[in-house]
């Protein structure tokens, strides 16, 4: 939704303004975020601005178990096989 995404920039934006650090994950990296997504080009170009702005670092981590998951979760998913994650934050 494009409203919550110009909510979310303007919410990180103050974040940042008071020193606060925001952890985030994604399974895709920034610039693939809402990719082919309806009026994507309303809402990505400007976090990306705000990402290069702020000096956001993002870091990709790649692991063969997704860790947003709980492990029990994962032992109770059939026919699962273990691929590689990516997060950007």
């Amino acid at each position: 939704n494009i409203a919550d995404a110009m909510i979310i920039e303007s919410l990180l934006d103050a974040l940042f303004d008071q020193g606060i650090a925001v952890i985030m994950t994604t399974n895709r990296p920034a610039q693939d975020l809402y990719k082919e997504g309806l009026n994507r080009h309303l809402a990505i170009p400007q976090l990306l601005a705000l990402m290069e702005r702020r000096h956001i670092r993002q870091v990709q981590l790649d692991a063969a178990r997704d860790f947003r998951v709980p492990y029990g979760e994962l032992q109770g998913l059939s026919g699962s096989s273990s691929t590689t994650h990516r997060s950007s934050i």
